[in-house]
């Protein structure tokens, strides 16, 4: 596997979209008429060309706009899934569940030398 996307994630694009040249070239170029270029991407950060690249297909006719975010989607969940393959995936912060939390032990790790206040781990 080892950073290439799965050959079901292109076939299931390919039904999606039919003619793939013919989807690549009207979503290039309804993209390059809203001035969304690969040169974008050293414009600016990541999140930033995110939101520029979301914002700016909504410029575009809603059937066209629902190929390429189908597609952005896609891909997407493709990339997620090698990165989990590879063990290189992060998922960020995560909200960890208990039914109860039991303290075992504390240490005093610090102490201010004017208002004597801890720090406990």
């Amino acid at each position: 596997m080892d950073g290439e996307l799965p050959e079901r994630d292109l076939a299931d694009f390919r039904a999606s979209v039919g003619d793939v040249n013919a989807f690549l070239q009207e979503a290039g170029d309804a993209l390059k008429t809203l001035n969304f270029t690969r040169t974008d991407a050293t414009k600016a950060g990541q999140k930033s060309l995110l939101r520029t690249f979301l914002n700016r297909i909504l410029g575009v006719p809603v059937k066209l706009q629902n190929q390429i975010f189908a597609l952005f989607q896609d891909l997407l969940q493709a990339h997620i899934r090698v990165a989990k393959l590879n063990n290189t995936y992060d998922e960020g912060i995560v909200d960890i569940a208990a039914s109860a939390v039991n303290l075992v032990s504390e240490e005093v790790i610090y102490r201010d030398s004017k208002s004597e206040a801890p720090t406990i781990l």
